[in-house]
């Protein structure tokens, strides 16, 4: 899967299926599901959504979905507002938008680059999700 001319974007929160956030019907609409897939990172809640950070250690993972881009402009237009991204102001931004290689679920693993939103505060005073899932984090807590 290393198919260069397609945009990929990888979510791991609110905007997965299972969390029927209302901002992931642009998502529906404008991108096809791929794969569950992982990411090297951490993760953190921070005022009731998820926060995702990079990590070096190699067994620190973020789960998530893989979703092929049917219109990025449309798709990234629509989420940089909900994420708090403003490319012309990285600095106040509460994410980033950045690309990452992600580890997708299939008959085999395969890796694609992706988009994905990563954090833009400091994490120091947030909770861990130790499992790097969100939607089992959200079941452990109902």
């Amino acid at each position: 899967m290393s198919d260069t001319s397609h945009q990929f974007l990888f979510v791991y929160g609110s905007l997965r299926r299972g969390a029927n956030h209302p901002a992931s019907s642009v998502i529906r609409e404008y991108a096809k599901y791929i794969c569950n897939g992982k990411c090297r990172g951490l993760l953190f809640m921070a005022e009731g959504y998820p926060a995702a950070v990079f990590s070096d250690d190699s067994s620190d993972f973020i789960e998530g979905e893989l979703y092929r881009l049917i219109n990025p402009k449309k798709v990234f237009r629509t989420l940089d507002r909900y994420e708090g991204y403003d490319p012309n102001n990285t600095a106040q931004s509460l994410y980033l938008r950045q690309k990452t290689k992600i580890h997708c679920r299939s008959r085999s693993l395969h890796t694609v680059s992706a988009w994905i939103y990563l954090y833009n505060r400091s994490t120091e005073q947030l909770t861990q999700i130790e499992s790097g899932d969100y939607l089992s984090y959200l079941k452990d807590q109902e």
